[in-house]
């Protein structure tokens, strides 16, 4: 059998995957038909085949094993470990002792800092918001199980020689040489550290098709090594060269904090120096696969970017440029290479790019073989100006480098910059889901191996996407934004977002970059129709601020008695104009439509005089098919009267005024509403103690969804009536 190996990775992989959704039975089935499939057709050895279950097995019993974290005490705990990695300006080390910690500490710390903490343990969050992000998942492939809030630490000594801590002087090298923009992304492409990125300049990337270029990727490495390997073999022979290559990759590995491109690439060259080594001929997908294996013995690294672009992209040029080559045998020799490679990286990752990348640039390819000649320069003078730097960061050769260096960047800055203004330079997709990358990539081997099924494969991929883009049922989505509200509604491929969240405690955590803007991303959703904040409270407002500064907004909706005096209103106006987005206020009795759905303005009523900022909340009640919503905002009992003697306020689904605070929910507004679902956002932790016990006892027949234990809630009207989805399995414990 021809690369055995590789089966056994896919094997593997598919038992990780059917442990951790769970699938027991369906990973049975997909068993017994590979196992028909293997002997039937494949005419596979017995031995084989036994070597395939059992990687399936472990693979199984692998994920089994690692998602089985224990809750932590709810009393402070002492432990002793060292500072694995930091990112200082966001306050934020990793701790490691017998597990990882992720601790947030204002004070300094340096990697390698030996320390004493002592503080609650937390578990990491899950993913809470659909197509978000999933922290529990992101530092399990780390190591890292807990978090700690503001413990108390103190330092007991340090590593003598700490490799990483070389990562520290490299960063203060950049930021001694270069401005902070520039310093930012050289810290991002030699060492790895993205913590000072700029915002705006990764979204040009981004949207620019350059994004790569900000992690340490495979194509770092095979510079890096093409360039030791050729200044090395003028002093030594090639089997010398080689094994001093590595043991420098090696250490840059470690360096780097053995992000997976890096693990992958140092371990494929092991292999390949192996095979010249022993005069046996390196086959790339066996050292592909070798180094999958070695990563994924912690599996959650199958969920990581990282991990993901690295093995999509490298498997793309083994597989798919050969022949891409062939179809461009026309063209001259460096023209076809640069095409060809661009054109199968694009191929291999473009599912991974979907789910990582909202934007996607038209102009990938071209950009990428103009600017592709100066990035070699770029990161050789990156690597010249850290050592440099670290050394004489003021001498004439650091002044120097950096301005070349410099020069590179603003070239970067400036041409994409122009490319981003030609017609239709970026796309957003949004997401595809598992099944529907998996027809995409059935389609791409079929191509491959020349199958008159290719193109049927192909079209099931076009059909399936396009259904998946295009298609845009009814929902109403509350995502979890922590202590504060946001909703988002879709109707007919129109789209309205209620109030954007904030964070109060810290505004500098932006809600609507973390949360907010993500999930329309998610969606594919380029436009706003209509965007309402129902009141000027931080907690309800600060996300919208930030969505009318990043997306197209039709039209703004604030309540009609809103205090146009108010330093909270002047900042909702200043942004409203910035994005040229017109205002407008609402009022009781006020109606509109969204797609085919319609709502109503319920309150507030420009003749009543309200005390509390809370009872100026506009309320809106949406009504689609046989369905109905009520919005309430923040609005407390005294309100609450009103809207009772005024109006039928019988609906489907209830927002629970006010987060569930004892002033609002009065038994009578409950009973006039009488709702089948409730919904409620608060945060898990919060220092209002909400939802007091008062307030559920009088929610207690209603059946309840909370963004503290359920996380995001989308809900969908149906034939046979609403449907409810979860961004989180009420109860479900481990990653």
């Amino acid at each position: 059998m021809k690369r055995p190996l590789a089966t056994a990775v896919c094997f593997y992989i598919a038992g990780v995957f059917s442990g951790y959704y769970g699938h027991i039975f369906l990973f049975a089935v997909l068993w017994a038909f590979a196992a028909f499939a293997l002997t039937k057709f494949f005419r596979v050895h017995l031995g084989f085949f036994v070597m395939f279950f059992g990687f399936a097995a472990f693979g199984l019993y692998n994920i089994h094993t690692h998602t089985q974290i224990e809750k932590p005490s709810e009393k402070p705990i002492t432990y002793k470990g060292y500072i694995k990695d930091s990112a200082p300006s966001a306050g934020k080390y990793i701790v490691q002792a017998d597990v990882g910690y992720l601790v947030y500490n204002e004070q300094e710390f340096k990697l390698g800092d030996i320390v004493e903490v002592t503080g609650v343990a937390r578990l990491l969050q899950v993913q809470r918001n659909f197509g978000g992000f999933n922290e529990q998942r992101y530092y399990a492939a780390r190591d890292v199980y807990y978090k700690m809030y503001s413990p108390e630490i103190r330092k007991v000594g340090a590593k003598r020689f700490y490799i990483p801590r070389l990562r520290e002087y490299l960063c203060k090298a950049y930021d001694d040489t270069l401005p902070p923009r520039e310093a930012g992304v050289m810290k991002a492409l030699v060492a790895g550290e993205r913590a000072n990125l700029d915002d705006d300049l990764e979204r040009l990337y981004s949207v620019g098709g350059i994004y790569h270029i900000l992690s340490i990727s495979g194509l770092h490495i095979v510079i890096v090594i093409l360039a030791l390997t050729a200044l090395l073999t003028n002093f030594f022979s090639m089997k010398k060269s080689q094994l001093i290559a590595l043991l420098f990759l090696l250490g840059y590995m470690v360096l780097t904090g053995c992000v997976p491109s890096v693990v992958r690439s140092v371990i494929m060259f092991a292999v390949a120096a192996a095979a010249f080594f022993c005069n046996r001929t390196y086959d790339g997908v066996t050292g592909l696969c070798v180094s999958a294996f070695l990563i994924l013995l912690n599996p959650f690294y199958l969920w990581d970017a990282g991990f993901l672009f690295s093995f999509s992209a490298v498997a793309g040029i083994i597989l798919i440029f050969p022949k891409i080559n062939r179809l461009l045998a026309g063209c001259p020799k460096g023209i076809r290479e640069s095409l060809g490679i661009s054109i199968s990286v694009c191929i291999s990752t473009f599912p991974v790019c979907t789910d990582f990348l909202p934007f996607h640039s038209m102009y990938t390819i071209l950009v990428n073989i103009i600017l592709f000649p100066t990035f070699t320069f770029l990161l050789a003078g990156g690597f010249v100006l850290g050592i440099v730097g670290m050394i004489a960061p003021f001498s004439f050769v650091a002044t120097t480098v950096a301005a070349a260096v410099y020069t590179i960047l603003k070239f970067y800055e400036v041409f994409l910059e122009v490319v981003t203004k030609f017609p239709f330079s970026w796309v957003l997709l949004g997401y595809i889901p598992l099944g529907v990358a998996a027809v995409y990539y059935l389609a791409v081997v079929l191509f491959l191996r020349n199958h008159r099924f290719a193109k049927i494969a192909f079209g099931a991929f076009c059909a399936a996407f396009s259904f998946n883009l295009l298609y845009v049922p009814f929902s109403v989505t509350m995502l979890d934004v922590g202590q504060g509200d946001c909703f988002v509604i879709r109707s007919s491929g129109k789209t309205m977002v209620i109030d954007g969240g904030g964070n109060i405690l810290n505004p500098e955590i932006k809600t609507g970059k973390r949360v907010l803007l993500p999930y329309l991303n998610y969606l594919a959703v380029r436009r706003v129709d209509y965007a309402v904040i129902t009141h000027t409270d931080y907690d309800h407002y600060g996300g919208i601020v930030e969505l009318l500064l990043n997306k197209k907004v039709g039209k703004l909706y604030l309540p009609a008695v809103v205090d146009t005096e108010s330093e909270d209103f002047k900042i909702i106006m200043d942004a409203a104009k910035k994005s040229g987005t017109e205002v407008g206020f609402l009022e009781r009795g006020d109606k509109f439509t969204l797609g085919k759905a319609r709502l109503m303005c319920l309150a507030p009523d420009t003749k009543e005089y309200y005390e509390d900022v809370n009872d100026t909340s506009a309320v809106l009640k949406l009504s689609y098919k046989n369905a109905s919503f009520l919005f309430t905002g923040d609005i407390t009992q005294t309100v609450e009267k009103i809207l009772i003697k005024e109006y039928n306020l019988g609906t489907d689904v209830l927002k629970i005024p006010h987060h569930g605070s004892k002033y609002s929910n009065s038994t009578e507004f409950l009973q006039a509403a009488h709702p089948k679902i409730g919904i409620v956002s608060y945060a898990e932790h919060n220092v209002y103690n909400f939802i007091p016990p008062e307030t559920r006892k009088r929610l207690e027949n209603i059946v309840l969804f909370e963004t503290a234990k359920h996380g995001a809630v989308r809900i969908g009207v149906y034939r046979d009536g609403l449907r409810v989805k979860t961004a989180i399995k009420y109860g479900r414990k481990g990653t």
